[in-house]
């Protein structure tokens, strides 16, 4: 149970966050252009500057590099050592991320907080996974069941979220000097209290399960063996046939998620729209939410019936 609780309030921050950088893009551009807005009085005119939508996706595009090369070896780093710890160190390197975001302008920061929030994942998800795996391993049922249950606190997670990123950026995404502190967005900060539940959430409420036959196997598996076994998955027939489908609708799902907030909140472009522009972060981040509940039903009625067949 701590497991999932912890994951949804880790779900909710890392979403949160990968929608107010979207936000905050806008404003470092909107900043650029417009001497008076509070970002631009905080931080002065040299440290705002465009950001176009091509800029804006690599910087986002970054979490993926470090969430995908260090998921093939943190995933691996836990199944050996224990995996507690690298469910625990990915809240960690969240709260870090969002702190600096909070306090900079400066793009090779921002590229470098959002490397940090791929690592956050790389550490969590797949720890995550592999806990949950051996913990059900005497019932491949409960395993389906309690699979589902995660992935619905994931995309759940999602869905509030981007709800609550929103409301934080609307409340919270204006530049501002607090206890003497100049944040450029204090949203990101306030951010960083999720995270840190999250951290312990599941640092108090799960323990490390060690099961005699899998950690002795562990054991034995070396490194190389490590790379060896993942290069024959990636080179089965049965992944090649599957892969490009995944990777398709996850790119169709990449362009949705980390282009929507900033395109339906960009006021820089052409007046009386009635898509780009025309919402504000409340808005945006609430139909964004309703797209992720169409995922959650779905997943609820395919773990209901997937386990019967």
């Amino acid at each position: 149970m701590a497991l999932i609780l912890g994951s949804l309030v880790l779900r909710i921050a890392a979403s949160a966050m990968s929608e107010n950088i979207q936000f905050y893009f806008n404003a470092i551009q909107e900043a650029f252009l417009n001497p008076a807005q509070p970002l631009r009085l905080i931080v002065g005119a040299g440290n705002v500057y465009p950001i176009s939508y091509t800029l804006g996706g690599l910087i986002i595009a970054a979490f993926f590099l470090t969430e995908f090369l260090g998921a093939l070896f943190l995933g691996a780093w836990s199944d050996r050592s224990g995996r507690k710890p690298f469910i625990i160190t990915g809240p960690i390197l969240g709260a870090i991320a969002v702190l600096i975001t909070s306090v900079t302008t400066a793009i090779w920061l921002l590229l470098c907080t959002r490397l940090l929030e791929g690592l956050s994942t790389a550490s969590n998800a797949p720890a995550t996974l592999g806990y949950i795996a051996e913990a059900t391993s005497h019932s491949p049922r409960f395993r389906t069941q309690v699979s589902g249950f995660f992935e619905v606190a994931s995309i759940g997670g999602v869905a509030i979220g981007f709800s609550l990123g929103g409301l934080l950026w609307r409340e919270f995404g204006t530049a501002a000097i607090i206890a003497g502190i100049p944040f450029t967005s204090p949203a990101f900060a306030i951010n960083a209290i999720l995270y840190l539940i999250s951290f312990v959430v599941l640092w108090l409420g799960i323990r490390e399960i060690r099961d005699a036959r899998s950690t002795a196997k562990r054991a034995r598996t070396s490194a190389r063996a490590s790379l060896a076994r993942y290069w024959n998955i990636l080179a089965s027939p049965r992944v090649a046939e599957f892969a490009p489908a995944w990777i398709a609708i996850n790119a169709v799902l990449g362009i949705w998620f980390n282009l929507t907030a900033r395109i339906l909140t960009d006021k820089t472009g052409f007046p009386n729209q009635l898509l780009v522009g025309h919402f504000n972060s409340v808005q945006a981040g609430n139909i964004r939410a309703g797209y992720a509940l169409v995922f959650i039903l779905g997943i609820l009625i395919w773990s209901t019936f997937f386990s019967n067949i």
